[in-house]
């Protein structure tokens, strides 16, 4: 359920970055500026490709069903007799 919520929220973050950029036009300017702007571009890109990985397994998560938790192994524990030779 997580990691639906988050890739919900990243996919959502990193399209807005993505469709801000291209209303504008794309990275302009010159040197440092440009730089960051182009960077902030990357940075959307891999925000939207991260959540939309993890929004779809989420997906696959839920649709599989609840996991059955696995049972904890018990520990064998040393017999009295080998403990009073010890």
């Amino acid at each position: 359920m997580r990691n639906l919520i988050f890739g919900a929220i990243g996919t959502l973050w990193g399209g807005l970055i993505l469709l801000g950029t291209f209303l504008r036009g794309g990275p302009s300017g010159q040197g440092a500026y440009f730089t960051g702007q182009l960077l902030g571009l990357l940075f959307g890109v891999l925000l939207f490709g991260a959540g939309l990985y993890y929004l779809i397994d989420g997906i696959k998560k839920l649709q599989a069903g609840p996991q059955k938790k696995r049972r904890k192994r018990k520990r064998l524990r040393p017999r009295a007799e080998e403990e009073m030779e010890v």
